[in-house]
């Protein structure tokens, strides 16, 4: 399926982004390539210091606040200076994230905790916030980013972060059942490696190190971040502003050659598995007789 900015003859209408986690990465390209197409955009991160630029080369397009997403108590605040500023929130692009990486022994409860502070329930407190206005208006469109880790595929090492974005799946399935009858949609981007910093200042690790797990776990992940086939963010930002405007977008959009590869294995050797095992799988019914 090919996808276009616009729908030939349609005039476009310029939509109010709210994007987190923009200090860098993926949130600062998609921040950028929102403001240059002539939308409007709250963008938000810990550190704002970073975003003189953006208000001077788009001062009527641009507002930029001071978020954290696990200080739930300012989020009201900030979606209220949102919608006073513009007037609506189109869409949200829920992107504030980082890594955790350790084996599940390797890494502490608070780590894990904070892990999904910042990766689920940041998320879910901004995103409650701003449906009521989304419900309201009729219309709006939840952009959730995951990556191939999310609902899919899972690589040692990492289990902390595939476990908040497990959840990010499993959640956003759901609200796109609930909100659709509403006009929002929701769609959870699933990206494989990009080209960006994820590696480095994203990805925290642990400093508990376990020997057992050097040969199983560490050595996995001795070259990620350069072996890896990246994407390029910028086209990436590009094809997420394209979903946004057709009238039906996916509910999971796979991006980059590398995540269709193994969400592919993954759905491939999950069919396997529930075939080799379908004879015990119907072991527990009750038998026809017995019904």
């Amino acid at each position: 399926m090919e996808i276009t900015d616009i729908t030939p003859g349609h005039h476009y209408k310029s939509k109010v982004w709210f994007i987190t986690g923009c200090l860098a990465g993926m949130g600062r390209h998609l921040a950028e390539a929102v403001l240059a197409r002539g939308d409007k955009a709250v963008i938000t991160a810990r550190d704002i210091t970073k975003f003189a630029s953006l208000p001077e080369r788009y001062p009527e397009q641009t507002l930029v606040l001071q978020l954290d997403v696990t200080h739930s108590h300012k989020i009201p605040d900030i979606v209220a200076q949102a919608l006073i500023r513009f007037g609506q929130i189109d869409v949200l692009v829920n992107n504030a994230g980082y890594g955790l990486q350790g084996a599940l022994e390797e890494i502490t409860m608070e780590q894990l905790r904070r892990q999904f502070d910042t990766n689920f329930f940041g998320m879910v407190e901004v995103t409650k916030n701003i449906l009521p206005h989304m419900r309201e208006a009729g219309k709006g469109h939840i952009i959730n980013i995951s990556s191939i880790a999310g609902g899919l595929v899972a690589t040692p090492k990492l289990g902390a972060y595939h476990a908040t974005k497990f959840a990010v799946e499993g959640l956003s399935e759901a609200l796109a059942q609930e909100v659709s009858p509403l006009g929002i949609k929701v769609t959870v981007v699933e990206m494989g490696a990009q080209h960006t910093d994820w590696w480095g200042n994203s990805l925290i690790r642990t400093e508990n190190i376990i020997e057992d797990y050097i040969h199983t776990s560490n050595q996995h992940f001795s070259d990620s971040g350069t072996t890896r086939l990246l994407s390029d963010p910028k086209a990436t930002a590009e094809t997420i502003m394209q979903i946004v405007d057709i009238p039906s977008p996916p509910l999971h959009l796979v991006l980059g050659k590398d995540a269709l590869l193994k969400v592919r294995q993954k759905l491939n050797a999950f069919q396997k598995e529930i075939t080799d095992w379908e004879d015990i799988s119907q072991t527990t019914s009750f038998k026809e007789n017995q019904v």
